[in-house]
């Protein structure tokens, strides 16, 4: 049986995207437990101006280890639910004092992602 060349073509154009979901969703493999969700305020002080911005900070358990994360938000897109994501390691440095700075990027159930900073750490 043979499929002419404009279905098989549609058949690419629509399955594309889907693919591209998929693969980019085998990249999220990090277990993320949210047990915390609210809004902050993130200022800053830049030539004696002060600016604030509205922040997302989540209380997460990532592999085994337990952060507060903070990333931008509007206040229109609500809060982060509670419960399991996946995540991918974003900027991660790592100073010979054992200091570190690290961003995680968190999947939703829709696809979509933001990328979180870590901003804090506990036991």
């Amino acid at each position: 049986m043979e499929i002419p060349l404009k279905s098989s073509l549609l058949l690419l154009i629509f399955a594309a995207p889907l693919l591209a979901f998929s693969q980019s969703k085998a990249d999220y493999t990090i277990p993320v437990h949210v047990t915390e969700s609210h809004i902050g305020l993130s200022c800053d002080t830049n030539k004696g101006t002060s600016t604030c911005k509205s922040t997302q900070v989540l209380t997460a358990q990532v592999e085994g280890k337990k952060y507060q994360l903070e990333a931008a938000t509007f206040f229109s897109k609500g809060l982060v639910a509670l419960g399991d994501y996946s995540a991918k390691l974003g900027d991660h440095k790592e100073k010979p004092t054992g200091e570190f700075t690290r961003s995680y990027s968190l999947m939703f159930p829709d696809g979509s992602t933001r990328t979180f900073n870590v901003i804090g750490q506990t036991e």
